[in-house]
């Protein structure tokens, strides 16, 4: 069964983030993985080990709701403007 990693807290606040943390979501080995940023519509394709950070206002944590299913993760944002999606190097690919 293929399956990513639902979320896990990634060490990467920094000085000019102390109020935000990143939350990191991972391929499986098995195979690539849709990671969709909802109300957006945003998405993103991530292969076999690639990963993608959700940054995120740490008081916004509780209103995050992430579902995942082989094949995919749905992460449902309620506070738009708030996050940004950054790859594995930490260039921002979109801001929710």
């Amino acid at each position: 069964m293929s399956h990513a990693d639902p979320v896990e807290p990634a060490p990467r606040q920094t000085p000019t983030t102390p109020d935000k943390v990143d939350l990191k979501f991972t391929a499986s080995e098995s195979g690539p993985i849709q990671v969709s940023f909802e109300p957006i519509g945003t998405f993103f394709v991530l292969e076999p080990d690639e990963s993608i950070y959700l940054r995120t206002p740490i008081g916004t944590l509780d209103s995050l709701q992430v579902v995942w299913w082989t094949g995919g993760i749905e992460v449902w944002v309620d506070h738009p403007g708030d996050h940004t999606v950054l790859d594995e190097n930490g260039t921002e690919l979109d801001t929710l």
